[in-house]
């Protein structure tokens, strides 16, 4: 991997996932107040971490630096568990936007968010330990099994001819 101190990777990625996400926002909502920005901002540090856990397999094989595979000190368990903590950190000390439409993206990201994690683990029961993927599991929705199931059916259908006759 790029020989990158730690500081700066971590630099990168929040500065990629906060920037994507807040410009989404606006595409969204058509423009956010600061309060939303902020929080949109810090969300979007959140999905990249998901989104660098949910890729640390292909990540490592192809010798690239995120935080999840340069990271020497801390198993993926820990870093995992420290993607929860932000994760909450995020979506409950953040004040709650203040117009109705910031409201209530807010409200529907903060349904869902500690799933985008547990799924990602579902996803890649390699990743960490079957005790610490079984003490998850208890956390979500569906069983592990049926999420690998509904990804497969998922990344079937993504390369069906059907959906290609049908989106062109």
């Amino acid at each position: 991997a790029p020989s990158l101190p730690y500081e700066e990777i971590t630099r990168l990625t929040f500065a990629k996932g906060g920037t994507s996400v807040l410009a989404h926002g606006y595409l969204l909502l058509g423009g956010l107040s600061g309060t939303a920005s902020r929080w949109m901002f810090g969300y979007g540090m959140f999905l990249q971490l998901v989104g660098d856990l949910e890729d640390f397999e292909e990540d490592r094989a192809r010798d690239m630096a995120t935080l999840f595979t340069t990271s020497r000190r801390e198993t993926r368990e820990r870093l995992i568990h420290r993607l929860f903590s932000y994760g909450d950190e995020v979506m409950c000390t953040f004040p709650v936007p203040a117009s109705d439409r910031e409201r209530a993206l807010h409200q529907l990201i903060r349904s869902g968010y500690r799933f985008l994690v547990i799924q990602s683990v579902a996803g890649h029961p390699a990743t960490t330990g079957r005790s610490f993927a079984r003490r998850l599991e208890i956390h979500s929705p569906l069983r592990f099994s049926s999420i690998r199931s509904l990804r497969r059916r998922g990344s079937d259908l993504r390369g069906s001819k059907t959906l290609s006759i049908l989106l062109s």
